[in-house]
């Protein structure tokens, strides 16, 4: 039977993830919380590093889906100026 994670039932969960995050070390975060340095760092190892990976695939992803954005209003301000230049000038551009 697995063991049940003492941090994640702690009613100072936020504030211990909070430390371990700021890099503050797992003694003195256990000294402060009165628990035990080996749960704090099962508790980051187990629990924190998952969900920091996953915050930093959804941060990708959103970054990825911003740069997408961008070239688009680029394209599509490219694509305005042509237009511009061509019903000024009569010139055809090659739009690729």
């Amino acid at each position: 039977m697995s063991r049940t994670c003492t941090i994640c039932s702690h009613e100072k969960r936020g504030d211990i993830e909070a430390a371990v995050v700021a890099g503050t070390s797992y003694r003195d975060i256990a000294r402060r919380f009165e628990t035990s340095k080996d749960a704090i760092a099962r508790h980051a190892s187990e629990h924190i590093r998952a969900s920091l990976r996953a915050s930093e695939v959804v941060k990708e992803e959103a970054r990825g889906l911003d740069v997408v954005k961008q070239l688009k209003d680029i394209n599509a301000t490219t694509l305005a100026i042509l237009a511009s230049v061509k019903s000024e000038t009569g010139k055809e551009f090659l739009a690729l």
